[in-house]
């Protein structure tokens, strides 16, 4: 390639953050272009094209020259100042948003007055500080929905594949096709694939596993299956999932679901004139699935989160008697406040093959995965880690978001334990209607004792 000043490679890796598809940088004569690639699957020959689209120029000072109709006509856009675009990336939040993002992370659907309250701001500014935060990050909003309150359970199936690995489409056509499947991705390391889909049973995930793989059965592979016992954040739900429910719930459940899910800030009075409700139906439906703990609340996630890429870390048991012990450790580093705009891990539960619990990181910098599984190590929990990289999500997402972890099960057991003194929550639900708690519910979401099924 050349070589390439410092200023370039650092604007380099500023637009390979900001472009949400791979870009590669050419040096041609001196000079520094960037193009997005891709591939596309070819049905008439059967094979994977390459294909490339020319986004612009990097000078040699680190401005980018953004193609503006044609590769001759250039406009230059703000001067970009890598170190400092990059911190605006990855550096802590101020306090403002973090507080926000929390708020919203929380209950997506606040009053403006809380939320004017909640960060010191008038209303105006309040609305502007959302709108450049839902701009940046990608914000969308979603009901956090309790599938285990439906009859489902959460299960993780692994794929290794001894010959070769399937085509990225037909992997995700297999995987697309089983509403099922919540998650597909592709990984480098011990699984070639990893996928989270729920059941209403377990031959129903025997079942679901073999629809899966009678797709990709030219491809000599073992698969594992093993239930997921979710206690930390969740995985949003496909709207091919939801209409599997369509005949098992009320229409005015499923209506509330389903829009919802589409879209969690979505008025009441337009969900009842789409389906053709009674005025007010939805907005007490809506009620009723929170007080049965079917909707836990709405929430956000970010399309473009702050990170580099995804790891898994899996937590293998070895020792019980000493994992049992260091449990608090864990937990207390599970929780561990930083000001970053999205959770320390965006997904943590139990397996039981092999016994152990995983973790799915956000990597936000190169080595993060490294410095994480050292600082799990240092911890001496008597368990064998090993991890591995997400090279591509195929099928799904993963909710994104600052989650206030006073509410989680990890901070709960530490204070029942007495690791951890309780502080006083923040009350983020706005409905103005009378509250009920759901002390039962909320231990039956808990973990139970320890991190792990017992």
């Amino acid at each position: 390639m050349g070589e390439v000043p410092t200023e370039v490679e650092e604007a380099f890796s500023v637009l390979k953050r900001t472009y949400p598809f791979f870009i590669a940088l050419h040096v041609q004569h001196g000079k520094f272009y960037v193009y997005k690639q891709s591939t596309r699957w070819d049905k008439d020959n059967k094979k994977v094209r390459s294909t490339s689209e020319y986004l612009g120029r990097i000078m040699p000072d680190g401005k980018f020259l953004k193609k503006s109709g044609s590769p001759v006509q250039q406009t230059a856009v703000t001067a970009v100042e890598p170190r400092e675009q990059e911190s605006n990336a990855y550096a802590d939040l101020n306090e403002i948003d973090a507080k926000l993002l929390t708020a919203l992370s929380m209950n997506a659907r606040p009053s403006l007055k809380f939320l004017c309250s909640f960060i010191g701001l008038k209303s105006t500014a309040t609305q502007r500080r959302v709108k450049l935060l839902e701009q940046r990050f990608g914000l969308r909003y979603i009901a956090e929905i309790d599938v285990e309150k439906l009859g489902y359970s959460k299960f993780i199936i692994t794929a290794n594949f001894k010959e070769r690995v399937p085509l990225l489409e037909e992997m995700k056509e297999a995987c697309e096709a089983v509403p099922n499947v919540q998650l597909a991705m592709l990984t480098k390391g011990s699984y070639d694939a990893v996928i989270y889909a729920f059941a209403a049973s377990n031959s129903d995930m025997v079942q679901t596993m073999m629809r899966i793989r009678n797709k990709l059965a030219k491809y000599p592979s073992e698969w594992n299956v093993t239930y997921f016992y979710e206690h930390f954040n969740f995985v949003p739900l496909r709207e091919e999932f939801l209409e599997l429910l369509k005949g098992k719930l009320l229409k005015r459940e499923y209506a509330v679901l389903k829009e919802l899910n589409k879209n969690g800030t979505e008025s009441f009075v337009a969900i009842d004139r789409k389906y053709g409700f009674d005025e007010g139906r939805s907005q007490f439906t809506y009620h009723k699935l929170r007080e049965k703990g079917i909707i836990r609340r709405v929430t956000l996630s970010m399309d473009r989160p702050p990170i580099k890429y995804l790891g898994i870390m899996k937590l293998t048991i070895v020792e019980v008697d000493k994992f049992n012990r260091s449990s608090a450790k864990l937990l207390t580093r599970t929780i561990k406040e930083t000001r970053s705009p999205i959770t320390n891990f965006v997904l943590s539960g139990d397996v039981g093959n092999s016994d152990g619990i995983v973790y799915i990181v956000p990597v936000i910098r190169d080595g993060y995965l490294e410095e994480v599984t050292e600082d799990i190590a240092r911890l001496k929990l008597g368990v064998r880690i090993s991890t591995l990289v997400v090279t591509k999500v195929l099928v799904g997402s993963l909710c994104y978001r600052r989650f206030d972890y006073s509410y989680s099960n990890q901070y709960r057991l530490l204070v029942e334990s007495r690791d951890l003194k309780q502080v006083e929550q923040v009350d983020y639900e706005q409905t103005e209607r009378k509250k009920k708690q759901h002390i039962a519910y909320d231990r039956e979401l808990g973990i139970r004792n320890i991190p792990r099924l017992q």
